[in-house]
């Protein structure tokens, strides 16, 4: 129970919360450093990378770099974090899905977030079916206008936060064993001392009982 509980995370997306703490990038930032590396890798339909990837399978090898496990699957992918409406409201590491202008209700292409343009536009990485992985703008043809939703996995503060807590229970963890072990060792001392006691009242006993044979032989 102490170590399911060491090792559970706050956050859905976590394995455990080692896969946090021990995770090749430490912060937002670092994550975009990572998935940027992976530009004009080529698309492969199912492909989670190393070296190919297809669109969601990007997203998913992104945040397996900080650490957490988001869905594969597209849908599942749509419902997952936090929903961000507006364009505006974005910022870097997010995800952001778009339609093919036709069906809006259906996303067709999904990013990630690398940077905020001053006139509210912003660049994406994605990987294109036609050019592998790419940067791209929301302001250009075939996204202008089809921006659906953003989502948001993490951040810093709870990257941070789920380090800092599992430091915190760990040191809890130790100062319990330690108490625990304290216990039972006043435990043992108090079971030895207990047997040493009966030992005496069986050599008492013993005493007693010769010194009523004695009186009976006197007698």
């Amino acid at each position: 129970m102490i170590v399911s509980a060491l090792l559970s995370c706050s956050t859905t997306f976590a394995a455990t919360r080692l896969d946090v703490l021990n995770a090749k990038s430490q912060n937002i930032n670092q994550m975009m450093v990572a998935i940027l590396q992976q530009q004009q890798k080529p698309y492969a339909e199912g492909a989670k990378g190393e070296e190919s990837f297809d669109a969601t399978g990007l997203i998913v090898y992104a945040y397996k770099q900080v650490g957490l496990d988001v869905p594969y699957e597209k849908e599942n992918l749509f419902k997952t974090g936090n929903k961000i409406k507006k364009p505006k409201n974005l910022e870097t590491g997010d995800i952001v899905f778009f339609h093919d202008g036709q069906n809006t209700k259906t996303a067709t292409q999904v990013g990630i977030v690398q940077h905020i343009e001053k006139d509210g536009s912003f660049n994406f990485i994605y990987a294109s079916p036609e050019k592998g992985v790419i940067v791209r703008n929301s302001s250009e043809e075939g996204f202008a206008n089809n921006f659906m939703q953003g989502n948001r996995i993490t951040s810093d503060s709870e990257l941070n936060s789920i380090r800092n807590g599992y430091q915190k229970d760990v040191k809890a963890i130790e100062k319990a064993v330690e108490a625990e072990k304290a216990t039972k060792a006043e435990l043992e001392r108090l079971q030895q001392e207990l047997v040493q006691a009966e030992n005496n009242v069986k050599i008492l006993q013993t005493q007693l009982e010769r010194n009523n044979n004695e009186l009976i032989i006197i007698k």
